[in-house]
């Protein structure tokens, strides 16, 4: 099929087509005031509405609740809560085909006081302007929303951000150039034949028409993605935009690109590529775009979160057009002339933005969250009629694709509207120590069984949200919850904490479950961990490498003496034979352990008689199957294999289990299959899981929000509306 660059109904227009949608999808809460400026017609179904609030046509399908608020507003001077330009009127409540009931609040009335002739005003319920009553105003809008306070928001989105600024780089960021294309095409979402072909200089062409190219190489295994971009290669002046390539992305990961330096502010023209994990989705919206080009967007919008940090502004810019299109001017250096620019909204930005100290405006469709500690613009702009006539008129595009917000939510670990819990971990006198690792738990029974902990986290790993070393922190917490936490490995030279320690979720204040854990908490929810008052070595053969079983000698003499001290206390090998050597998990025996593919488990080993010597050494029959190392198994691929545990003095004192590794399999719910990547509609209750395969038990499956839906002791526990995205790990 030859591709036309016509609108079909304006084909006077040459290739300009006029925008077709103005749509803002999920909930939208602003601290100000909501201002408008859009010329979309609406149309018949939007009864000549220029922007609906809550729900889209095409978008990410993460749409608000029938009858929540769509649209809250904290301004309070009569007349500045929703604010039209050039006569733009919105809805928020359903366009004649889809009555899903949303609602707004406002801290004036619509009318009423403020004048009911007032065009600056207008903010129907459904598109044909009925059903008015559900545009409540309130003294104070957003003191509640959907159950949830937001006049904290800012704050809030300020401190998140901070966090996740703090985390540590697990990858790496390359600056060049994207690659050329003479054939490149992007299409419409329903009319195949409105499309455009976008010729992309490369390297070695003129840079005018070139675009630049981030690329953001992953590690590969971590569950949180971190990188830090440097604000000033983000600069695009002289340059066609910026695309940008992720690679190495791990299944199920989430992506944070801190963006660092450059206060004032950033301002880029975004390119018209993307690349995830090897697939280029950027036309996923496309009438022609086929299934995996629409997974690998839909898992990237839902993945990466943009942290514009330091920067004051951000304008994320339309995407440009071809060299020779005389809609698409620049500005030559060093003549003077006004510089015009295209500014096409059909170039998706994709993942969750935030700008937590400063403007954010978007000439382009985003596809994820959007949180600003400052105002949101989301600019359409103008542009000089392309047919000769004077004056202006809103942007059109290419592809007769107008701006929207599609609400991918992010998958990372931390909600921005979770509570978050820190605590700090010390010695005696207050010093804090790095290297602790730590279980959260939403029970005590669970706490002190130590089983289905909610999350596990290392100090400074991906999962932590504070950078220092010795102070951790979590978020997605609910509030008016106490959630409890349990050392597992303590920093080196010191004693493992053993006790419990409740955390409430609103205060964030520690308090031990009794006496003995209160003891050892200090001051600013300090977690002490005593001195190890043991000390052990090994003594080897000089013609043996360390580490090697074989070359442990028995019998020596040592004299221990304190620092200062004149005499010391001698030492003496211990000569008592081992006899057993037992293997246990969480304090229990272990004939045989269970794990599914990537899985972990730490295993312990006790020498008997104690007065014998400690090591020992763990072997595996199959390293494909099952590693270990100091009895942290970690599975590999599905099979069988067998762990050897020996006494490091005695090599034929020793005892076996057996590890099977279970690889691909099905969540079933009664008859009901949830296959990886599937999306499922469930009710709210509880709902027993159980697996296609041969297990034992139900691999450790977290969840993106745990209030909307989690699974324990083997239930699926179906929450509050929503959406939710589970993982096994």
């Amino acid at each position: 099929m030859e591709r036309r660059h016509l609108d079909p109904d304006h084909p006077e227009l040459a290739s300009v087509v006029p925008s077709r949608a103005a749509e803002v999808e999920g909930l939208t809460v602003v601290d100000g005031r909501v201002e408008l400026y859009s010329q979309h017609d609406g149309g018949w179904d939007w009864n000549n509405r220029n922007v609906r609030f809550g729900a889209v046509g095409l978008g990410s399908g993460y749409g608000p609740a029938r009858g929540s608020v769509v649209l809250a507003v904290g301004s309070e001077g009569c007349g500045n809560s929703v604010w039209n330009y050039r006569g733009s009127t919105a809805f928020v409540a359903a366009s004649r085909s889809d009555d899903a009931e949303h609602r707004a609040k406002l801290p004036v009335a619509v009318g009423g006081g403020c004048g009911a002739d007032r065009t600056g005003d207008v903010l129907f319920a459904n598109a044909d302007g009925t059903r008015a009553d559900w545009i409540e105003q309130v003294a104070d809008p957003l003191a509640e929303v959907n159950g949830v306070d937001y006049r904290g928001h800012r704050q809030s989105v300020r401190d998140r951000a901070a966090q996740l600024a703090n985390l540590k780089d697990t990858g790496t960021v390359a600056y060049g150039v994207a690659p050329a294309d003479a054939d490149y095409w992007r299409t419409n979402y329903r009319a195949g034949d409105v499309s455009y072909k976008f010729i992309f200089e490369g390297d070695d062409g003129d840079r005018r028409f070139a675009e630049r190219l981030l690329t953001f190489t992953g590690d590969g295994k971590s569950t949180v993605q971190v990188f830090t971009v440097d604000a000033a290669q983000l600069d695009t002046d002289g340059w066609h935009g910026v695309s940008w390539r992720f690679d190495n992305i791990p299944e199920h990961a989430a992506v944070v690109v801190n963006v660092k330096g450059d206060a004032k502010g950033i301002t880029f023209d975004n390119g018209w590529r993307f690349w995830f994990n090897g697939t280029e989705v950027g036309n996923a919206w496309g009438k022609d775009a086929d299934e995996g080009t629409i997974a690998a967007f839909r898992t990237a919008a839902s993945s990466i979160m943009w942290n514009f940090t330091d920067a004051a502004s951000v304008r994320i810019q339309g995407g440009r057009l071809n060299n020779g299109d005389q809609r698409d001017s620049y500005l030559t250096p060093g003549n003077g002339s006004v510089q015009y620019r295209w500014g096409d909204p059909a170039a998706e930005f994709i993942g969750s933005i935030l700008v937590p100290n400063g403007d954010l405006a978007t000439e382009v469709s985003t596809n994820g969250r959007v949180a600003t500690g400052g105002d949101y613009t989301m600019a359409s702009g103008t542009l000089y009629q392309p047919n000769g006539n004077s004056g202006l008129h809103t942007r059109p595009s290419v592809l007769g694709m107008e701006q929207e917000r599609h609400n991918f939510p992010w998958i990372g670990l931390m909600h921005l509207d979770g509570r978050e819990v820190s605590w700090r971990k010390s010695d005696p006198d207050g010093g804090l120590l790095a290297g602790s690792r730590w279980q959260v738990y939403t029970t005590l029974e669970d706490a002190r069984a130590r089983t289905n902990a909610l999350l596990s986290v290392t100090d400074n790993d991906a999962l932590d949200l504070d950078g220092q070393d010795g102070v951790l922190a979590v978020g997605n917490l609910k509030g008016g919850h106490d959630y409890f936490i349990r050392e597992t490995a303590a920093p080196s030279g010191y004693d493992i904490n053993e006790h419990i320690y409740a955390v409430d979720a609103d205060t964030g204040m520690l308090t031990g479950v009794d006496p003995a854990a209160a003891s050892l908490l200090g001051a600013d929810n300090a977690v002490v961990n005593k001195r190890s008052t043991r000390v052990s070595w090994v003594k080897y053969d000089g013609g043996t490498s360390i580490g090697d079983v074989d070359g442990v000698l028995a019998g020596s003499q040592w004299e221990v003496t304190p620092d200062g001290a004149q005499q010391g206390m001698p030492v003496v090998d211990a000569t008592v034979p081992a006899e057993s050597v037992h293997v246990t998990r969480q304090g229990r025996p272990v004939p045989t352990l269970t794990l599914f593919q990537g899985e972990s488990a730490q295993l312990y080993a006790d020498v008997a008689p104690e007065t014998a010597p400690r090591t020992v050494r763990w072997e595996s029959g199959d390293t494909a199957v099952a590693t270990v190392d100091g009895g942290l198994v970690t599975a590999g691929t599905p099979g069988d294999t067998t762990l050897t545990v020996s006494s490091g003095a005695d090599p034929d004192v020793k005892t076996t289990l057996e590890v099977h590794v279970t690889g691909d399999f099905t969540l079933m719910n009664g008859d009901a299959k949830y296959e990886p990547g599937g999306a499922y509609a469930v009710t709210a209750g509880e709902h027993q899981l159980t697996l296609n395969v041969d297990a034992d038990r139900l691999p450790y499956i977290t969840s993106s929000d745990i209030h909307v839906a989690r699974v324990r002791d083997g239930r699926l526990i179906a929450g509050e509306p929503g959406t939710a995205r589970l993982s096994y790990t």
